[in-house]
């Protein structure tokens, strides 16, 4: 394993980053999570490149799979053992792995629509203002209530790039 490079910060993805100096890796806590503009190479390319891996593992299962399927099995005393093992990679693929796909392309979405969408993009104040104006009649000054699925009463609430606007 090579040494860490003491010049580049790493993120826990919990508002963290993580400097290395002297072989020791110091906790720096970030304000509301945010990585400072500088760093996010720092995230995008270790992102990418285990991208990479993973197509390329991907591509290499898949031809091993593709490899016991054309050579030719014949059932015999390790036939149990080889169909107990298929089992258990079969179990492994829909359990542990088709799970971390999806949350990965889910937490890819989620950080992609926040990052594109124009919503996003507009000033808290703005937001503040438009939904104010959507909320509150015009003739009365007490915000309007969303029923909720309880049927009770709740107070209007829009959440905005981690600001909470009580309407």
């Amino acid at each position: 394993l090579s040494t860490p490079d003491p010049n580049v910060l790493w993120h826990n993805g919990n508002g963290q980053l993580y400097k290395v100096s002297n072989s020791h890796y110091l906790s720096i806590n970030m304000p509301n999570g945010h990585i400072p503009l500088p760093h996010h190479a720092q995230v995008i390319g270790p992102w990418e490149t285990s991208s990479t891996r993973l197509a390329h593992s991907l591509a290499d299962y898949l031809n091993s799979c593709q490899a016991i399927n054309n050579c030719k099995l014949e059932k015999g005393p390790e036939t149990k053992q080889v169909v107990s093992r298929i089992d258990g990679h079969l179990h492994f693929l829909s359990i542990q792995l088709e799970n971390q796909i999806r949350q990965s392309r889910q937490i890819l979405s989620r950080t992609r629509n926040l990052l594109a969408g124009t919503f996003y993009s507009v000033p808290h104040e703005v937001l503040a203002e438009i939904f104010t104006l959507v909320v509150y009649d015009r003739g009365n000054s007490h915000p309007k209530t969303i029923e909720d699925d309880s049927g009770e009463m709740s107070d209007c609430h829009m959440q905005s790039s981690g600001h909470l606007f009580r309407l």
